[in-house]
């Protein structure tokens, strides 16, 4: 059972003030709702310290939130379990528990643990979620990403005035790696060549059969192109991807939308490891096009 966001979870008003640390004390499913239920999710880097293994923390609960079909504001509640918890982590805690769900808060159950399974782990957050508006079958196909490393890389911003083409500046991916990529995305079923149809010339695009493209029309940037690798000097690509496909790679740090299509950009792989990621994100995008990415 599917219900609107607005009758989704009710929040009665907070006259504690409890809310001033970033949790609802009550949150409220309507009777039916499915719910979806996300297992403790932990940090990518131990060295990192406490507000990182937060973010980090979070962010993989929005990944799984994402391939479960429903989002941040949805969740009615966390628990949070916090090694050698003290009043400046809680602090921390609750600045990233803001920044993660802004207005939408959670109720939220801190536990002060000695330690976690795994060397440095600062933090484990687990969720319960209610299942979003008309989501009758998630994406089993969507691989839960991990977060990638290190800063965002620069891009160009289209604008109206300014329609610049939506590229990556920095920490390019090879050209072997830009053909890998390329070679496998060619023969995946079904799949043709070519120049884009909205991409620079010397961009690599990817066309499937008219007689295959079942998918939703978001499925396809142009005619039947449901991506494109950018020239060598950029490697970044152009994908059409379902929401929680997209969800994902904004909160792995994977990519970003163009600024005026909503396209989601997906930056180049900078080794073996990452090359992986993005080729799942590939494939996700032909099984979008051809409809075969629900069950």
């Amino acid at each position: 059972m599917s219900v609107p966001y607005s009758e989704a979870l009710r929040r009665p008003e907070d006259l504690s003030g409890r809310d001033r640390y970033g949790f609802a004390p009550v949150a409220i499913t309507p009777a039916g709702a499915a719910l979806a239920f996300v297992a403790g999710q932990v940090p990518d880097d131990p060295a990192a310290d406490f507000p990182e293994q937060a973010r980090q923390a979070f962010a993989h609960v929005g990944a799984a939130l994402a391939v479960a079909g429903t989002t941040t504001a949805m969740v009615a509640s966390i628990r949070c379990l916090v090694v050698d918890l003290t009043a400046e982590r809680l602090h921390q805690l609750s600045s990233a528990r803001r920044e993660f769900f802004g207005i939408d808060l959670p109720t939220s159950t801190v536990i002060a643990v000695p330690r976690l399974v795994g060397e440095g782990l600062l933090l484990e957050v687990d969720a319960i979620a209610v299942l979003a508006a008309g989501v009758t079958t998630p994406y089993p196909s969507v691989p839960i990403l991990p977060l990638r490393q290190g800063p965002r890389p620069g891009t160009t911003s289209p604008t109206g005035l300014d329609p610049v083409p939506h590229a990556q500046l920095e920490q390019n991916a090879t050209s072997a790696l830009q053909d890998e990529l390329h070679r496998r995305a060619a023969r995946l079923p079904g799949v043709s060549s070519g120049d884009s149809q909205v991409s620079v010339p010397g961009a690599r695009a990817w066309h499937l059969d008219p007689d295959q493209a079942h998918g939703p029309a978001e499925s396809f940037q142009a005619g039947t192109e449901f991506g494109h690798i950018h020239p060598a000097h950029d490697g970044s690509l152009h994908l059409a991807l379902p929401a929680a496909a997209r969800a994902q790679v904004l909160a792995g740090g994977w990519g970003e939308p163009h600024p005026l299509s909503g396209t989601m950009l997906v930056f180049g792989p900078r080794d073996e490891e990452e090359l992986e990621v993005v080729w799942s994100l590939i494939h996700l995008s032909h099984a979008f096009a051809s409809g075969s990415d629900r069950t």
